[in-house]
């Protein structure tokens, strides 16, 4: 199998993976998290940031198994005062930067 991803289904309250079967076609690999508000990818596809309806934001590995996707929480990061609205990288030569912000409007930057 060949993995593929994409962010986010659009009920924003789950997330995917995908692969194809030997044949070609696609079939989704899907996991629900329940608190979720917003989902990214890190760049290199490995692991997902997924922003919370009760302000945290959680760094998951993600692994596929025979049973389904397994999520692994990596990290939680706190300091949001509401809902977890966006989450964004932007890279630069110091390394990554995970961009948060909250309903309230509030913006949190961590480094990695």
């Amino acid at each position: 199998y060949k993995k593929e991803k994409d962010a986010a289904s659009p009920d924003r309250f789950s997330a995917y993976y995908a692969e194809r079967d030997h044949d070609g076609a696609w079939g989704p690999l899907r996991f629900v998290q329940e608190d979720a508000s917003c989902v990214t990818f890190t760049p290199d596809g490995a692991r997902l940031v997924v922003g919370g309806t009760q302000g945290q934001v959680s760094l998951l590995r993600l692994e596929i198994t025979p049973a389904g996707l397994d999520k692994h929480n990596m990290l939680t990061l706190t300091g949001h005062a509401d809902r977890v609205s966006v989450v964004k990288f932007a890279g630069g030569h110091g390394g990554l930067t995970l961009l948060s912000g909250d309903a309230s409007g509030r913006v949190l930057l961590n480094l990695f």
